[in-house]
């Protein structure tokens, strides 16, 4: 029962996305089923059709002009079934495509949190399953739904002619097909418990063929001699793979070699009928003609009618994951819609309070009870050691993750209320990851399609970052394409040049809040003093966070913020905390004897 009510589910919610995409797709489903039907009843008949036509003796004459209607009525209905069936499966493919679109631009929509899962990634693995090719999923579906109805038409004609004489064979027919049908359908719900399963290693698998052929991984590889190493953790999840599709392989050679077998016996029994009943009169021969044809037709038919049935509930699966896929999408997408209140940006505050907050899978809190408040146009530096809690406060306070306790408020209001696209457009962050897209200079920069670029805007924000040189000297300026996966003419930048691209694109969005994560983390140390020195007039008037080791940046901010082991230590002014002489006077002693600045 709960199959059949998946199906039924699954079958309105194909009904709704083909009137969403192509009404007509109907009319083309129906004209294939009834141009395969014709095909096969045609070839059934066609022996004794050219038998009574010779018996009558008739002229060569009309014999031809007989033959030659019969063969056009064939070649156009030959013509209507590959037209329709060409028709239908570009239609298929369209709607495919378009799903995936819809997918991916609900997939960028996501909580940040929701991606790291590795639960929903396996999900997702599974919807994509369903998306993945013509012959699995939703194409293979619709494809095998428009079979069965040509399937289900040849096997009613079919037995509206033989069952006038051997309708017990029909029956015999029937129930062999039926045995053989159980036996696939069982096999093919064994098959896809087993690829559900494999999901995970698939993806281990996709990751690590990634890694073993991403560029950007290239050079770690090489020098730390490490391709054993990853290719070995690829062939344990390739074993795993494997050994899996043994088992799908001796569960088919046996379920194949018990339906061979039904399939002779019956086929033994129909001959043996028709030719005790052909020699001892019953039957002429041209009637012993159409009755093989047609009940071979009907048992073909009625085999791949039920083939067709399976094919359906196997796919269905693969269809039911893509649907349950899109539901998680929608239902997270649409709880990010809660709007409570317009962002009021003339005057402004934010407030953590009281907050707390544990990594997925991690015993530890990355932050407790942490309480601040910060003013629009201060200028705040994170500081603290290596899993302090900085990156943390800025995951949190841009809403890439939801607090576990307390709340973060925007102008008084919790940000869990306010719409997320509407408050990610408050920031401009640049985080530690250094991330360029195969893109062009100029679309890496302004994060926006080539002809809505301010190309002066670019070339004003590279020349504060001290690259615009370097742009200028390419052959194609700012429409070079970055990285060479899409482009062989396109450029490799080095880590500290990519850096300063993502510092241009960064000041580019001239968002209300800057974020600068390590931002000169891959700069030399004139061209990092060159650019704190610039970041006042970048930013002025402008709210700046700024998580850094190197506290070169510390002086010039507001308010300095101390984090150790997810707590907040201290906090005030450069000269408030070095009075202090606790935590942060420590470590600012200790990198100002390397700088040889005195406190």
């Amino acid at each position: 029962m709960k199959t059949n009510r998946n199906l039924h589910n699954i079958f309105i919610w194909l009904h709704h996305v083909i009137c969403k995409y192509d009404k007509h797709l109907y009319l083309f489903i129906l004209l294939s089923a009834i141009s395969n039907c014709i095909s096969i009843i045609a070839v059934a008949l066609i022996p004794k059709f050219l038998l009574s036509i010779i018996q009558q003796e008739q002229k060569f004459t009309s014999i031809m002009i007989t033959l030659s209607v019969y063969g056009v009525i064939l070649l156009v209905n030959g013509f209507l079934n590959n037209y329709t069936r060409e028709y239908s499966e570009a239609k298929y493919m369209k709607i495919r495509l378009s799903i995936i679109e819809e997918n991916g631009e609900m997939f960028m929509k996501l909580p940040y949190s929701t991606i790291e899962s590795s639960d929903f990634m396996d999900l997702c693995q599974k919807g994509h399953a369903a998306l993945r090719g013509s012959e699995q999923g939703f194409h293979a579906v619709l494809t095998n739904i428009s079979l069965f109805c040509g399937h289900v038409l040849t096997c009613i004609i079919s037995f509206l002619y033989v069952s006038s004489y051997a309708s017990y064979l029909l029956g015999l027919i029937v129930i062999i097909v039926l045995i053989n049908r159980f036996i696939q359908y069982k096999q093919k719900e064994r098959e896809k418990a087993i690829r559900d399963e494999m999901v995970s290693e698939n993806r281990q698998a996709d990751y690590y063929y990634e890694v073993m052929s991403d560029f950007s991984y290239g050079k770690e590889i090489r020098m730390y001699s490490f391709a054993d190493w990853v290719e070995r953790k690829l062939n344990t999840a390739l074993s795993g793979i494997r050994s899996k599709k043994r088992i799908i392989y001796r569960n088919d050679l046996i379920s194949g070699f018990i339906l061979k077998g039904l399939v002779f016996i019956q086929e033994n029994i129909v001959y043996l009928v028709f030719i005790i009943a052909t020699l001892a009169g019953k039957i002429d021969i041209g009637s012993f003609l159409s009755y093989i044809g047609l009940i071979t037709s009907f048992s073909v038919a009625f085999n791949s009618l039920l083939e067709d049935s399976v094919q359906i509930r196997y796919h269905s699966m693969f269809v039911q994951d893509l649907i349950e896929y899109r539901k998680v999408l929608e239902t997270l997408i649409q709880e990010n819609k809660k709007i409570e209140c317009q962002l009021d940006k003339s005057d402004w505050k934010i407030e953590f309070e009281n907050v707390s907050f544990r990594y997925p899978n991690r015993k530890e809190c990355a932050l407790k009870n942490v309480s601040f408040t910060v003013e629009k146009g201060q200028k705040i530096a994170l500081i603290g050691l290596n899993g302090a809690g900085k990156t943390t406060i800025i995951k949190l306070m841009t809403r890439l993750y939801d607090v576990d306790e307390g709340r973060i408020l925007f102008n008084h209001v919790d940000i869990r209320n306010i719409d997320r696209e509407q408050y990610y457009r408050l920031f401009a962050p640049m985080f530690q990851e250094v991330f360029l897209f195969a893109f062009s200079v100029s679309e890496n920069i302004a994060m926006n399609y080539k002809d809505l670029v301010d190309r002066e805007k670019v070339m004003r924000y590279l020349s504060d970052v001290k690259m615009v040189d370097q742009v200028k000297a390419l052959k194609n300026g700012l429409d070079t394409s970055c990285l060479k996966i899409l482009d062989n003419e396109g450029c490799q930048f080095s880590g500290g040049e990519e850096q300063r691209f993502l510092l241009a694109r960064t000041l580019y969005k001239d968002s209300d809040i800057f974020i600068f994560d390590e931002p000169t983390a891959a700069l030399d140390p004139i061209i990092e003093d060159q650019i704190y020195q610039e970041f006042n007039r970048f930013t002025y008037g402008k709210t700046t966070f700024y998580i850094t080791h190197r506290l070169a940046s510390t002086r010039f901010c507001d308010r300095i913020f101390v984090f150790s082991h997810g707590r907040l230590l201290e906090e005030g002014t450069h000269d408030e905390l070095m009075a202090l002489k606790g935590e942060y006077c420590s470590l600012y002693e200790l990198q100002s004897k390397h700088y040889s600045v005195k406190c």
